[in-house]
């Protein structure tokens, strides 16, 4: 038995129709677009847009977001944001207890911690070493 991938009026599938709501949320990561919006950037209702978005991204709308804000912080830390408490704003968070208490949960590592691990893995010198490889016959 196969599933269909209902068309809407324009001709673009549910699935299609999720993909530029993801798109739509990676470009306004910022503005934080509400349910209401993207349900209806997507043609579906509220209820059915978000049990659509859950089954097919395997998170919900709050969490996809929170999660690509955090990974955009981690890469702002990565590359040189001296200042966590910058990062934890732009990120959207009030506090920088409540970005590190995210952060956490995300990483596992607090921020500061992440930065120093990050800091020394590029620090390090690359090790050379043999491969592990054995041809036989």
């Amino acid at each position: 038995m196969t599933t269909r991938d209902p068309m809407d009026e324009k001709g673009r599938s549910v699935r299609a129709r999720i993909e530029a709501v993801c798109r739509t949320i990676e470009d306004r990561l910022a503005e934080e677009p509400t349910l209401d919006e993207l349900a209806a950037s997507a043609d579906l209702s509220t209820f059915h847009f978000h049990r659509l978005f859950r089954g097919l991204v395997g998170e919900t709308v709050a969490g996809y977001s929170r999660r690509l804000r955090l990974e955009r912080a981690a890469y702002r830390i990565e590359h040189g944001e001296s200042d966590l408490l910058v990062v934890a704003l732009d990120a959207g968070y009030g506090s920088h207890e409540a970005f590190t208490r995210a952060f956490r949960r995300q990483f596992v590592v607090p921020p500061s911690e992440y930065r120093a691990r990050v800091k020394g893995e590029a620090d390090a010198a690359p090790e050379a070493h043999e491969p592990d490889v054995r041809i036989e016959r």
